[in-house]
């Protein structure tokens, strides 16, 4: 029973760290800084809101991400040959 649970947790572990690696280039420059200007222009900011502002622009840019790799993934291996 514990060793079920323990191969449950490591699998869900790579597929989040798969997710994850999906956006990881996007962290610096996309994420960051509209994570912030939400931030900086929202009417009320609350401090407690920032991880689900972060949760929420990720969200959409793991979509964005996984979008874009399936549209074309022969530009991928022109643009990114390692």
């Amino acid at each position: 029973m514990l060793s079920q649970a323990l191969d449950s947790g490591r699998r869900i572990r790579r597929h989040i760290m798969t997710l994850f690696l999906f956006t990881k280039s996007d962290v610096l420059t996309v994420l960051i800084p509209i994570t912030l200007s939400t931030f900086a222009t929202a009417p009320h900011p609350d401090v407690t809101r920032i991880p689900d502002i972060i949760i929420w622009i990720w969200l959409h840019l793991l979509k964005h991400d996984i979008y874009n790799q399936m549209l074309d993934p022969e530009e991928d291996r022109k643009n990114k040959p390692h």
